[in-house]
């Protein structure tokens, strides 16, 4: 079991999670074993601790992950530890060897990790994290290319909705009536009132036979056709509430034996049983009295929960404390016991624990947006808590059947036919699920994958282009029916196969792996050389791609690497770009942390690739939009090309990519397979985004709405897709229909927040164009006042109306007798619209009334620098010493923004320090204008 849980970690690292069960069954069982792993787990701990303290005094050599590897000492000095001190458990503790047995063997588990640079070392295709050097193999095993983890903050409502999303997709997992089941080992326990002893588990058995019977009529409803009933999903959701609470009460009441019996294990005295009982219940009542504060905020903020769902989430919190209670009445008139003992309700608890800790304390630490798209990638995180569930549902069907045993006697057709039902009746309720449930459809699409080859067709048709489409018809259809269908095909040429040994830029997950399969597995098109735009950043996939191709064509080195980032960080200084980022200088390396950041410099790099591989063709499937390929981007089927020239999106050209999807849209939604196939909505709608971003750069809007209106069909979920959309409905100032298509959208996505913002962002834009409206009017009317023209040039920034933003711009900065602090304004406007010549007119207006501000004078001079004028830099630096002297010579020196000026000998001498200075206080006006 230990070598397993090892090997499991190498595969999924939440596993460890579990380690919380597994300590708690030792406790239960064992309390001396127990006591022997908490000291040699102390030892472990040790290890963990003297890295931590390390990296903290910056001894980056003695900490493990950050040392030589395996070519230096400390790495084998903390391998050595790691075996010698349960070896040391062995020799010195009561229970040393079992303990040392499962830490050794655990570690063995966890040492397959070494097959990773192995396998990496065969330069295979798919080679994460390039593990073969030590720096690669601790990015794979570290997760270094996923962001930092920031747990969610237990005390707050985001949580309690995180929890709340976390029990519906079990809910819709196993099925209502299933979860019931799961729910029944827990409620074997029985109170004694006035002598009569009450079982809770008949109670709670028979609730969960009627919720199998409500849910049976609500499933044939659905099949003959018939509206689903509200009160029908009402009275059976209240039923199963009332069984799940019986359940809660149980658990919190073995628990409380539990720690009666692990006290006394451990003291004889009664005292320590007592301080743990009260510490215990008073975790508990404070946790409840928190999160019923929390929930009566949501109720009075309407925070989407509704009176009913808030009630049922107190009554969960409540009840549970009966428990507690009901333990100590163990006299009568009320006494509270539990059927199973021992090791059967230990287990049990063990599994309950284990169940919280990969549930639970996994959505604290992953903290989960709740939109649908975050929860769909995610879900698959859930499989071990529904493997800890379905293990509760086996116990509840057998202890179901051992019921039915006892009250039908020996009846053996009512014996037979309840086993009959215990066989069929979990599955036949999940492949009803699967059939009719339209919540879970519409979210997650069915299960089923026979039959769906629309992965085939993503990356076949991509590479061959209109050949691959025939292809694949003539093979999938009888022959009559093929050429009926490649007769409607609208263009027989259109989209043409991909040129030979063209560089790909795959940047989805799909737009990266299938084409993968197809290349290196498939045989289709090996001359394609696929790189995934997404990862470019990443030094460690740019040595899997200089492995791959780099003797063929040029792929960036290290240096050139290098040179991106700083080219990065130097746009970023000097106020060209927005940083999108964290960014840190240390020890002379620029890390950044933030994917609007990253994605900027892998569209530098990607830019690098183009620009030194003039003989190739390039191609791109998307995934973050890289602003620089829109110029020379043009339709191609599926994906796009990336032409050598700017392309020209002619007439021709667009109809016949109108024509192809016109033609694929009706196809795939025609077809009951992808209507069911949530993966290859989202991935075709994807695509189909691709190409209506483009019209929309490039001014087309009719296309583009056309365009995304059939993204938005194809997955009618995609966030991409119904925002853009509505962007271009914004761009034409259709308010309305912008909205319409939000308010659409927030149905089907209610826990979304970003859609309440984005409509909120729809209202501003409205009440920005009728106030650009009134002041346009006022400019007409020749009675505008500087202030208000000021609001105008910022509303048409807001608004992204760029040529009357630069016209109204060029009008205000002509004029030459404004106040100082007007030019600062428009300045301030012209570096966040990233208008570098607007800022120079605004800053050399600014310093011709203000010359005795250095900071203006230097602000000046990094925007010379950045419009490629280092001789006007210089001059402005001049300026700014001239009235700024020693403080300003000191700054300038430091300021990197001013370092492509660090050799010229006429900044040397300018910035130089001098003997005597007086000192010299900057105003700070233009503090960080540019930064």
């Amino acid at each position: 079991m230990a070598f397993l849980f090892g090997l499991g970690l190498t595969n999924h690292q939440t596993l460890l999670f579990f380690a919380l069960a597994l300590a708690l069954g030792i406790l239960v069982r064992d309390p001396a074993l127990f006591r022997d792993f908490l000291i040699v787990g102390a030892g472990l701990f040790v290890l963990v601790v003297a890295n931590v303290v390390f990296a903290k005094i910056d001894k980056p050599d003695l900490v493990w992950a950050t040392s030589a590897g395996p070519s230096g000492p400390v790495f084998w000095i903390y391998i050595i530890l790691a075996i010698a001190i349960p070896l040391a458990g062995w020799a010195l503790l009561p229970n040393g060897r079992a303990v040392a047995a499962t830490i050794l063997l655990a570690e063995l588990g966890v040492s397959f990790y070494l097959y990773l640079p192995f396998a990496s070392d065969q330069n295979p295709p798919m080679n994460w994290g390039y593990p073969r050097t030590w720096e690669g193999f601790l990015h794979a095993v570290t997760r270094g290319q996923y962001e930092r983890i920031t747990p969610t903050d237990i005390f707050t409502p985001k949580f309690i909705y995180q929890a709340g999303a976390f029990l519906a997709d079990l809910r819709r997992q196993f099925t209502l009536p299933l979860v019931v089941g799961g729910i029944l080992p827990f409620t074997m326990w029985e109170v004694t009132l006035g002598g009569r002893r009450i079982r809770i588990f008949s109670i709670a058995f028979m609730l969960a036979l009627a919720v199998g019977a409500l849910v049976s009529v609500e499933m044939l409803l659905a099949v003959l056709g018939a509206p689903a009933s509200m009160f029908l999903v009402t009275l059976y959701r209240l039923i199963a509430a009332v069984a799940v609470l019986l359940g809660a009460v149980g658990v919190i009441g073995k628990l409380m034996q539990m720690v009666e019996g692990v006290c006394r294990q451990t003291v004889s005295k009664h005292t320590l049983t007592a301080v743990v009982y009260v510490a215990v219940l008073s975790l508990i009542v404070l946790a409840l009295l928190f999160y019923e504060f929390q929930l009566v905020k949501l109720l009075v903020a309407g925070g989407g929960l509704g009176v009913g769902g808030a009630l049922v989430v107190l009554a969960f919190m409540l009840l549970p404390a009966v428990g507690v209670a009901l333990h100590f009445l163990q006299r009568d008139p009320v006494r509270f016991a539990f059927e199973p003992h021992d090791a059967s309700r230990s287990w049990l608890l063990t599994t309950v624990v284990g169940f919280f800790a990969v549930g639970i304390v996994f959505i604290i630490m992953w903290n989960p947006a709740l939109d649908v798209q975050t929860l769909f990638i995610g879900r698959v995180q859930f499989i071990q808590s529904h493997t800890l569930y379905a293990l509760w549902l086996g116990y509840g069907l057998v202890l179901g059947l051992s019921m039915i045993e006892v009250v039908v006697g020996t009846v053996k057709a009512l014996r037979w036919g309840a086993v009959a039902a215990a066989l069929i009746l979990p599955p036949g309720l999940m492949l009803w699920q699967n059939g009719y449930d339209q919540e879970l459809i519409h979210m997650f699409g069915g299960a089923e994958q026979n039959g769906h080859d629309f992965g085939w067709q993503f990356g076949d048709w991509q590479l061959r282009g209109a050949e691959g489409v025939r292809e694949y018809l003539e093979e999938t259809m009888p022959p009559a029916e093929f050429e009926k269908a490649w007769a409607e095909y609208p263009d027989k040429t259109y989209p043409p196969a991909m040129a030979s040994n063209a560089v790909f830029f795959g940047g989805t997950d799909p737009g990266r792996f299938v084409p993968t399969y197809m290349i290196y597995s498939a045989k289709i098109r090996s001359d394609v050389y696929l790189i995934t735009q997404n990862a470019l950043a990443d030094n460690t996939y740019l040595n899997v791609m200089r492995d791959l191709y780099g003797d063929t064509i040029w792929i960036p080195s290290v240096f050139d690497s290098n040179v991106a980032f700083q080219n990065y960080f130097d746009q970023v200084k000097a106020g060209q770009l927005a940083a999108g980022a964290d960014i840190a200088l240390k020890d002379g390396r620029i890390s950044v942390q933030g994917v609007q950041g990253v994605m900027q410099i892998n569209g530098i790099l990607a830019r690098m690739i183009y620009d030194h591989n003039p003989g190739h063709e390039f191609y791109v499937e998307e995934s973050y939009v890289i602003p620089w390929m829109y110029e020379f981007s043009e339709p191609h089927g599926l994906i796009v090309k990336i032409s050598r020239q700017p392309s020209q999106l002619t007439p021709e050209l667009v109809a016949k990519d109108r024509g192809f999807w016109n033609w694929y849209c009706k196809r795939l939604l025609a077809d009951k397979k992808f209507k069911r196939d949530i993966v290859a909505r989202k991935t075709f709608s994807k695509l189909r985004v691709t190409i209506a971003g483009l019209y929309a750069a490039r001014g087309l809007l009719d296309e583009a709405e056309l365009a995304f209106r059939q993204a938005v069909e194809l997955y009618p979920l995609s966030p991409e897709a119904n925002f853009r959309l509505a962007d271009v409905h914004l761009s034409r100032g259709r308010y309305g229909d912008a909205r319409a298509i939000i308010q659409k959208f927030l149905e089907g996505d209610p826990n979304n927040d970003k859609i309440r913002e984005f409509l909120g962002f729809i209202d501003a834009n409205e009440a920005s164009t009728r106030r650009v409206s009134e002041i346009e009017q006022q400019v007409k009317d020749n009675r505008i006042e500087i202030n208000a023209a000021l609001e105008l040039v910022t509303l048409y920034r807001r608004l992204g109306r760029w040529q009357q933003f630069d016209r109204m711009m060029q009008d205000l900065l002509s004029q030459p007798n404004m106040p100082p602090q007007v030019y600062l304004q428009l300045g301030r406007l012209a570096y966040e619209a990233q208008r570098i010549p607007l800022l120079d007119m605004a800053l050399t207006r600014y310093t011709t009334l203000q010359p005795d501000d250095p900071n203006g004078w230097i602000e000046l001079a990094g925007v010379r620098l950045a419009l490629a004028k280092p001789d006007d830099a210089v001059a402005a630096l001049g300026n700014a010493v001239r009235v700024g002297g020693q403080q300003v010579r000191d700054r300038l020196r430091q300021d990197q923004r001013f370092a492509p000026l660090h050799t010229r000998p006429d900044f040397q001498q300018l910035v130089a320090p001098q003997a005597q200075s007086a000192p010299v206080t900057l105003p700070g006006t233009l503090k960080n204008l540019l930064r």
